[in-house]
């Protein structure tokens, strides 16, 4: 079992399934209810925080301990971070047009928030940078940076705009030296695609002065 499963296990313990109610709902399965009233108010108050106290310390004023977010660890128990990932197409894919450039991959939608705007510009901005860095992205751009998707593409960085699979995320960063996690101020959290690249080993772009930053500094990444 993931750690995932194990939480999940720890924080459903309150919550009882039975047989369905009757004929109707025997399609959807087993009844689940859940207890809240079983559940003493001290303990709602209560709250567990998954960003470390450290990172974040005013979590200390409102919870009274913390986990690891699980981001930053949700694969399996026995999964081996040094083995090769599945998408080892697109990964080749991106190492061939990079041509010996270290890779900088931005995973997940691309907007103002993952700070797509700032990504695309650095890259069509900077001849030196281009000359070093292949930057490439896998995921659907925003429609009002669809010129700004369409210049980067023309200086040739590596774009492949819509939903990507699963396999596809995986042959992103196995294809990264770097994650882009530069994220605009106002998004200002924890984040999968760090978490991600976190337990993969890959060296994260982050905004200084972020919670990103502060995560990373915490966990010596």
């Amino acid at each position: 079992a993931s750690p995932l499963c194990r939480i999940r296990g720890f924080l459903l313990a309150r919550v009882r399934v039975g047989e369905p109610a009757g004929p109707d709902d025997a399609a959807a399965g087993p009844r689940v209810e859940v207890h809240l009233s079983e559940v003493a108010p001290q303990d709602v108050v209560a709250g567990v925080a998954a960003v470390a106290v450290g990172v974040e310390p005013g979590l200390a004023e409102i919870a009274s301990g913390w986990i690891h977010d699980l981001q930053n660890w949700d694969m399996p128990l026995d999964a081996d971070p040094a083995a090769a990932l599945p998408g080892q197409d697109l990964a080749e894919a991106i190492r061939r047009h990079a041509k010996g450039r270290r890779v900088c991959c931005a995973m997940g939608r691309q907007d103002r928030e993952k700070g797509f705007d700032r990504f695309a510009a650095l890259f069509v901005a900077s001849p030196a940078l281009r000359e070093a860095v292949l930057f490439a992205f896998g995921g659907k751009v925003s429609p009002d940076l669809a010129a700004a998707s369409q210049a980067f593409a023309e200086q040739g960085g590596y774009a492949i705009d819509r939903f990507i699979s699963d396999d596809e995320l995986s042959g992103l960063y196995a294809a990264a030296d770097l994650v882009w996690c530069a994220y605009a101020p106002g998004y200002d959290q924890a984040s999968g695609v760090l978490g991600r690249a976190l337990q993969f080993g890959v060296p994260v772009v982050a905004r200084r002065g972020s919670v990103i930053e502060a995560i990373c500094i915490n966990e010596d990444h």
